[in-house]
């Protein structure tokens, strides 16, 4: 059972991405030359090599191009410009590893979409590897007399946190409200069958953008299958800020791939931060992946840790990419709730309310088993007042701290919810009734499926 981090810790690139597998020692560079042989992009080489970023030792790749006979792979445009239907085409002809060929044909495809408008979200094709890799897990694991994995111990489905498996399940009984959250609606072109017709695929992308975009979705895909996980998380992701030109980051189409992830920036006060820190290329790559998106590393063995380093050495930020690889196979009685907090600990509790637009009993059922999978208690339905004296539907659960976070984010973004309230338990006082308190007036307004705000009546650390 493996479990993959990407962490954000300064951006993330393409480049970046693959250089943090090296790092890991999850692939080798001459695995990766082997891939670029298959490729067959002529005088085109990569190189890495071993630098610091702000004091953290981290592998930096870079791809180098000597020649333009790489160019005749293809047939241009009398502008100068290629489709991402020449792209597609040219990789459905190499001989890469069907799987890694399916994930970074699907990389290029939410990279291409962005250009056209909403981004496509993830066809499940890492879930479905992830899938296998947890299927896989368990017949070793039999052949080895161990006890076999049980996939529906964390998850609803292998490779799926349980929020992914709720949606997936939403948006087969409604699949417009599960477009508004997550994207356009996927194509035929990001499953198996290739529509040729797909918007996407139009595209345009100048000649200095294919080589690095080719080079990056294909190895990225290869390090994602390489690492066996069967399952996937990442922390927030940093949009960046500053000026590009007279347009602000981050900009379009970057800024469309931003939509459903959550974001957590850098200091404002780091001037050196305010440039583009995470590529339209990473970003497709984090979004074809699909992870749960946490805070803090998942619970594991850590087994490979590695560090990929940006393009930019400042000395107020490190412009870095990490990645955690976890396994849980190992000592599983260390990971039982029985053992998360040390004697004597004392755990924070927060009553949570916000408010909820009406929506199907199936589905608003989903919302509740949903969010105490996700650590929450005490989860209810009541009546409240909207700032308006109307009557409305209110939801409250408890949640400790260390989930307050996420079990926020994840109504957030998964939810009609527009604004949530918290207040902190205190030790021996009774916890708020759900009639005692409506949850009327000031909280902060999010629109459907964005981060939004939280309020406290209490200082907390996460306000």
């Amino acid at each position: 059972m493996k479990t993959l981090y990407l962490e954000s810790v300064g951006g993330i690139a393409g480049d970046m991405f693959t250089a943090s597998f090296l790092n890991a020692g999850i692939v080798d560079l001459r695995e990766m030359n082997n891939i670029l042989e298959i490729l067959k992009l002529p005088d085109v080489r990569i190189q890495a090599s071993e630098t610091r970023r702000r004091g953290v030792p981290c592998t930096y790749l870079e791809v180098h191009i000597d020649s333009n006979q790489w160019k005749n792979r293809f047939h241009f445009r009398a502008d100068g410009q290629l489709r991402m239907y020449e792209m597609i085409e040219y990789l459905n002809g190499l001989t890469l590893e069907s799987q890694t060929l399916q994930l970074a044909r699907e990389i290029l495809l939410i990279h291409a979409s962005a250009r056209q408008g909403k981004p496509y979200s993830s066809s499940g094709v890492a879930a479905s590897l992830a899938r296998q890799n947890q299927e896989r897990t368990a017949a070793e694991a039999q052949i080895d007399g161990l006890p076999r994995p049980n996939p529906q111990a964390e998850t609803d489905e292998p490779g799926r946190s349980p929020s992914q498996s709720h949606q997936l399940k939403d948006q087969q009984d409604d699949p417009q409200g599960i477009q508004a959250f997550s994207g356009a609606r996927n194509p035929a072109s990001l499953q198996d069958n290739f529509d040729p017709q797909d918007p996407a695929l139009q595209s345009l992308y100048d000649a200095g953008e294919v080589v690095d975009l080719l080079v990056d979705a294909v190895f990225a895909a290869h390090c994602v299958r390489r690492s066996e996980a069967t399952s996937f998380y990442a922390s927030p992701v940093r949009s960046g800020g500053g000026l590009h030109g007279d347009e602000r980051h981050p900009v379009h189409p970057t800024a469309e791939l931003f939509r459903g992830l959550p974001v957590i920036n850098l200091k404002a006060s780091l001037d050196e931060a305010l440039r583009e820190l995470s590529t339209p290329t990473g970003l497709s790559i984090l979004r074809a992946v699909d992870p749960s998106f946490l805070p803090t590393w998942p619970e594991g063995r850590v087994r490979f840790m590695g560090v990929g380093g940006g393009a930019f050495d400042s000395d107020q930020f490190a412009n870095l990419f990490r990645v955690v690889l976890l396994d849980k196979t190992t000592d599983p009685g260390l990971y039982s709730a029985s053992r998360r907090e040390p004697e004597g600990y004392t755990t924070i509790q927060y009553d949570v309310r916000c408010g909820l637009s009406p929506t199907k009993p199936e589905k608003m059922a989903g919302i509740l088993d949903d969010l105490e999978k996700h650590g929450a208690s005490d989860v209810r339905l009541y009546q409240r007042k909207d700032p308006s004296g109307k009557p409305s539907l209110g939801l409250a659960f408890i949640c400790n701290d260390d989930d307050l976070t996420a079990l926020s984010d994840h109504l957030l973004t998964n939810t009609t919810a527009f604004g949530i309230r918290y207040e902190k338990i205190r030790p021996g006082m009774p916890r708020p009734a759900s009639s005692s308190r409506p949850a009327t007036g000031g909280p902060p307004v999010a629109p459907s499926g964005g981060m939004g705000g939280m309020s406290s009546t209490d200082d907390n650390p996460y306000s």
